[in-house]
């Protein structure tokens, strides 16, 4: 499904689970899209959640922005809730989406109910939480930062093999996610959510590495929706540190902090996961 925004970019989006149930709204990670949770559609059908999926500006199907910000991606939001005539939502952010979520979450508190984050990439560019990143993906924000060309040049080669671009993510990975990249019931929709990332090439990927180390251009401390951070201590993806800074900052939280999960365990604990919005 697609809809024009005012500058007439289209933006694209999925809806999964039963219309007019639930409304959930999900923040997709980087690589990634809106189809990467379509395996549990069924699922959110018979829980009867409402869940709707977009792609950021140069990702799947949606138009680029070039001026893209965590800001603008939000304001894109708001346009989707007005079409979809939503007026209150739960949130989603999982991984580099969990900053775009507190963005809305932030900018437009008058449309949240809930807000979950899924190993939230959070405030990478404070050092301390940069540097419990896996040294691979340390460099690979770095260079995505001050040489994005050549990142771009590097990956383009790369991705269009899609077993080569799973080996490639999988390298910053814990020893505790690679069952995840071989996991036989994940991997038809694994390949292809991370090729539908990269449909309009790799630039927009590189494009949000950058920005997900750049400052954040909101405050966390004015969420008022509650949230609940779920974050596994192996991730190396996305530093359990940076959710524990989290926790400290947003008013009002609960943090479920997975001793031996890595950065996809909630492709694994779906259900555990969302139960926290029933209750």
């Amino acid at each position: 499904m697609q809809l024009r925004c005012a500058d007439d970019r289209v933006l694209s989006f999925e809806r999964y689970g039963l219309k007019g149930g639930i409304p959930v709204l999900y923040f997709h990670g980087i690589p990634g899209s809106g189809i990467e949770r379509s395996l549990e559609d069924q699922w959110l059908k018979e829980n009867k959640f409402d869940f709707i999926a977009f792609d950021r500006p140069g990702i799947g199907d949606s138009s680029p922005d070039s001026n893209k910000s965590f800001q603008s991606v939000a304001d894109d939001v708001v346009t989707l809730l007005k079409v979809l005539s939503i007026s209150k939502i739960n949130l989603v952010g999982y991984s580099a989406g969990g900053a775009y979520a507190l963005c809305f979450a932030a900018s437009y508190p008058e449309y949240v109910d809930k807000v979950i984050l899924l190993s939230p990439a959070a405030q990478l560019y404070l050092p301390e939480i940069f540097s419990d990143l896996s040294e691979s993906a340390q460099l690979m924000f770095k260079t995505a930062v001050q040489y994005p060309e050549a990142l771009v040049e590097q990956f383009s080669g790369l991705v269009k093999d899609v077993n080569t671009f799973k080996s490639i993510v999988a390298s910053s990975s814990s020893a505790e996610d690679q069952a995840y990249f071989i996991d036989e019931h994940f991997s038809e929709n694994l390949d292809r959510y991370l090729l539908n990332s990269v449909k309009q090439g790799v630039g927009e990927m590189v494009k949000e590495f950058g920005l997900i180390l750049s400052p954040w251009d909101f405050n966390p401390e004015s969420i008022k929706a509650h949230c609940t951070i779920w974050h596994g201590a192996k991730d190396q993806n996305t530093p359990l540190t940076g959710s524990k800074l989290l926790a400290e900052k947003i008013p009002a939280n609960r943090t479920c902090f997975l001793k031996d999960k890595g950065h996809h365990f909630s492709y694994y604990q779906w259900k555990e996961v969302m139960g926290t919005l029933l209750e």
